[in-house]
């Protein structure tokens, strides 16, 4: 069975989901490095609402293909009440976010910067959960089964949307 073959099947029984990521932290998600991705936000959408462990999200950079495909194994909701809560959230789960990977841990020095360098400094992961400080919804989505694909699926078709975050469809 070729991919494409099992991920057109996987498609049609369970919702897909679409998660547009920088290609550094695609980067270190294919590399293990970060475990989890983030979506914070100031109101109630995807992936927040529709995503559930067990759903398929597939990984691509902004303007790029896809390049990966991963399954949700455990889907963390909070609604937030200020920057105390994104604190904690920064705490609990900022290691599989791939926070503090660095020479001693992993290629990287932390997950949030906005170039694709792979040269990350402590203040850039400070500015990243600063800037999210009002946010009122977290979304933590622990991925397992994470695997490169060499082409999109059959049934893929790309939007023109400027989402970071889409259903693409539910089976």
């Amino acid at each position: 069975m070729n991919p494409a073959e099992s991920d057109d099947r996987f498609h049609e029984s369970l919702p897909a989901h679409l998660a547009i990521i920088r290609r550094r932290f695609l980067r270190m998600i294919l590399d293990g490095t970060k475990t989890a991705e983030a979506r914070l936000g100031k109101t109630r959408r995807l992936p927040y609402t529709g995503l559930e462990a067990g759903h398929a999200v597939y990984l691509k950079p902004p303007g790029g293909d896809l390049v990966a495909r991963a399954t949700a194994a455990r889907v963390h909701r909070f609604e937030l009440e200020g920057p105390a809560d994104v604190r904690r959230i920064r705490e609990e789960f900022g290691p599989m976010l791939g926070e503090g990977a660095g020479p001693d841990n992993g290629p990287y020095n932390g997950p949030y910067n906005g170039t694709d360098t792979g040269t990350d400094t402590e203040a850039a992961a400070d500015a990243y959960w600063a800037s999210k400080a009002d946010a009122r919804y977290a979304t933590i989505i622990e991925l397992s089964a994470v695997t490169r694909i060499e082409r999109a699926p059959a049934w893929y078709k790309p939007a023109s949307n400027r989402s970071a975050w889409r259903l693409l469809g539910a089976g």
